[in-house]
């Protein structure tokens, strides 16, 4: 059985090695998009782009929240907290940005019907909201929760 620090170890380090392959594909997209004069005029490549800088900014986020809570033993729970929210937020709009452009493929792959798409994009509205929702609970719970003292009971 691996330990909370054993499992927390693992999952910063898939993450890392996942976010690499991201970093190569995107490189591989836009350097295919530059070589065939597309940058700018591809329809898809401002969302990958903007895709791409959330990703970027949530795995910024996560490995600072990561970095906090098992290299400083749990640090500022204030800050750990708002840096959960912020990924919280950030993960929201890269799961409603990633599925509108591939709802947005299936859209054209489709032959541009209607009726093909609006289940999965009322599926995938209902999801952002849900996801915002949740964000906005742990923003509520953040201005009522007493951080002067840890888990411990003791002062922080």
């Amino acid at each position: 059985m691996l330990s909370v620090s054993e499992a927390i170890f693992i999952g910063t380090v898939l993450e890392g090695v996942l976010y690499g392959a991201y970093v190569i594909i995107f490189w591989l997209f836009f350097r295919t998009d530059l070589k065939y004069g597309r940058v700018g005029n591809n329809i898809i490549f401002s969302p990958l782009s903007l895709l791409f800088a959330l990703v970027t900014s949530g795995f910024i986020i996560d490995y600072a929240q990561e970095f906090f809570a098992v290299l400083r033993d749990g640090g500022n729970e204030a800050t750990t907290w708002n840096m959960n929210i912020a990924a919280s937020i950030i993960s929201a709009f890269v799961d409603v940005l990633s599925q509108a452009i591939l709802i947005y493929r299936c859209w054209v792959i489709w032959g541009n019907q209607l009726w093909i798409i609006s289940l999965p994009a009322l599926l995938s509205l209902a999801s952002f909201a849900g996801s915002l929702a949740v964000a906005a609970e742990l923003g509520i719970q953040a201005h009522t929760r007493d951080f002067s003292f840890s888990q411990h009971g003791g002062p922080l």
